[in-house]
């Protein structure tokens, strides 16, 4: 559903509901199960509100697929749409066949970037010393224990579509990490919060990586369009903030930069499309807490067939060692260290 943004703004509080046959028909927060194909049984919650709406998977640990303002959508779907988890390969680069992709995959807890092997003695059990790594950690092929969904009143008043549950990636004699999410869309606002914690449950230090993939298609991405990053560049070649057209069997890349916060401690990446017809401006900017996030990436896909996308990807990893290896801070037992982004969507003069 198309929701214009030149409508009249009703007050966010009690005269919202006294203008509107249900409350739905402004702010929403619906639990769904996909009936068809490779999403069949996979749940989601559908958050809306007067000018976004976005898909939130349950069923892939509370990750986003869609995302729309105005009607206009900006979040990148990859070829294979939504893949139930069952179908998910946790080994090597079986996580391409179900990525979701949209406008956020979050990958970890344990690990980011290309598989690999790490020694499991810290563990104490004698019959495994490798632990194997799938591209980007299991993280995002494992469904929430939904702990809450509906439209909330914050303490102003105004309503907020909210959608809450916990991701545990645990293992006999091996890691136990929780992933405690809260996915938030206010009334009158363009901002997705997404507010994490992830807990050490288990009795072994492990490390801590998250990297929050967040994935901008297809109208805002377009040749032209602009990617800006608050950081200082440590890796990556060429120059990769105009948005090339896409091009047939065109190798992906990526740049690797040091987040430089405000004053605030926060830092910003963006993509911006001066020209989407019809709608003037739009973009998408990602904001995050550059001390406990001190990395970010820029990963830029210009083939075509379903592969035309650009990534903004803050992170928890530092840079060491050759291109391909990272750095992880650990997380001890009973450690908990809180993460997580907000997403600004912006279209028309008016943003």
């Amino acid at each position: 559903m198309t929701m214009r943004s030149d409508l009249p703004r009703l007050h966010p509080s009690s005269e919202l509901f006294a203008a509107v046959g249900a409350a739905r028909q402004s702010m929403a927060a619906e639990l769904v199960t996909h009936a068809d194909g490779p999403e069949r049984g996979v749940r989601s919650a559908l958050l809306q509100n007067d000018r976004v709406s976005l898909e939130v998977v349950v069923d892939r640990a509370l990750d986003i697929a869609a995302a729309r303002i105005d009607g206009v959508p900006v979040a990148w779907r990859p070829p294979m749409g939504i893949v139930g988890p069952w179908y998910v390969e946790n080994r090597g680069f079986g996580p391409q066949r179900t990525f979701l992709g949209g406008l956020l995959t979050t990958c970890g807890l344990d690990h980011v970037g290309a598989p690999r092997e790490r020694s499991a003695e810290r563990f104490g059990y004698a019959a495994r010393t490798i632990d194997e790594f799938p591209q980007h950690g299991r993280i995002s092929g494992t469904p929430a224990h939904l702990t809450g969904y509906g439209v909330q009143l914050d303490p102003d008043g105004s309503p907020v579509a909210v959608v809450e549950g916990e991701i545990a990636q645990v293992s006999l004699f091996g890691e136990h990490l929780v992933l405690r999410r809260r996915v938030s869309l206010a009334y009158g606002s363009t901002t997705i919060r997404i507010d994490d914690t992830v807990t050490n449950e288990g009795y072994a230090s492990s490390p801590l990586a998250v990297l929050y993939h967040v994935n901008v298609g297809w109208p805002v991405l377009a040749p032209g369009a602009q990617v800006l990053i608050d950081g200082v560049r440590r890796r990556g070649v060429g120059d990769g903030s105009t948005v090339p057209a896409p091009e047939r069997g065109r190798p992906e890349r990526s740049w690797l930069y040091i987040a430089a916060a405000d004053d605030a401690g926060r830092a910003s990446a963006s993509v911006r499309n001066p020209r989407i017809d019809g709608a003037g401006a739009g973009g998408v900017r990602v904001g995050w807490n550059a001390e406990v996030m001190p990395t970010v990436t820029h990963w830029e896909s210009a083939n075509t067939a379903g592969h035309y996308a650009v990534g903004l990807e803050p992170s928890t990893t530092l840079p060491s060692g050759p291109p391909g290896e990272r750095r992880f801070p650990l997380i001890e037992p009973g450690e908990r260290v809180p993460l997580g982004i907000e997403i600004e969507l912006s279209l028309g003069a008016a943003d």
